[in-house]
């Protein structure tokens, strides 16, 4: 489902640039749709924690022990996060 929303909002973006408004309202509707469906998202506040939680939990020290915390946090979200997000902000506290 998460990857169908993504998919539907790349579509979108390029609807507008593209000027096609038909086209944006319906990936618009079909966004909200899906979006019905889906865990509700992580705020960045509890995304935060959650990761602060997860490297003390495998015991990270630095920005080798990447592969050490992701997966841990990736497994915690369960599609309640983007990817990217959690890889930004994982980064950002094993600097």
């Amino acid at each position: 489902m998460i990857k169908e929303a993504k998919m539907r909002q790349g579509s979108l973006e390029e609807f507008k640039k593209a000027g096609r408004m038909e086209l944006v309202d319906h990936a618009e509707n079909e966004i909200g749709i899906i979006k019905k469906y889906l865990p509700e998202a992580l705020s960045d506040e509890d995304l935060m924690q959650l990761v602060k939680e997860v490297i003390a939990e495998v015991g990270a020290a630095g920005p080798k022990d990447m592969g050490k915390a992701m997966p841990v946090v990736m497994a915690k979200t369960k599609g309640r996060a983007d990817g990217k997000r959690i890889n930004a902000i994982v980064r950002e506290l094993l600097k």
